[in-house]
């Protein structure tokens, strides 16, 4: 099966949304780091990986839409790619509909069967002005 940056991005939105927190953790790579939106912490191990996504797949109606317009792919070598955009994570808290617009970074290793070697994704911050 050929791998592509942008189809191993559509599997973790489809994963996320569909709440198959297996599926997303099988995604990253045993050495992965994470330095995830909902989290002041770094997160470095499997488990920690997995309490995380499983902590998030809990909130009501939660959903991952990408901001097609914003994807940039970046080629490394020939199976290494940093993909860089916008996703908006949408969530119910107390009944309330809450966007949280956010800005992310992968790294992939499009030849491994877990191509997620790090992640970064942070909400974006208000403008100074």
């Amino acid at each position: 099966m050929s791998n592509t940056p942008e189809k191993i991005l559509e599997q973790w939105i489809e994963y996320v949304n569909k709440l198959e927190v297996e599926n997303v953790i099988k995604l990253y790579d045993d050495t992965s780091t994470i330095l995830p939106t909902f989290s002041q912490n770094a997160l470095s191990t499997p488990k920690q990986i997995k309490e995380y996504f499983q902590q998030l797949s809990a909130r009501e109606h939660l959903r991952v839409d990408l901001h097609d317009e914003t994807l940039k792919k970046y080629a490394l070598d020939e199976n290494k790619y940093v993909l860089t955009g916008i996703y908006s994570f949408h969530f119910t808290v107390d009944t309330a509909s809450l966007t949280f617009p956010s800005r992310f970074t992968f790294l992939l290793d499009i030849s491994r069967e877990s191509p997620i070697l790090h992640h970064h994704s942070s909400q974006i911050p208000r403008t100074l002005s």
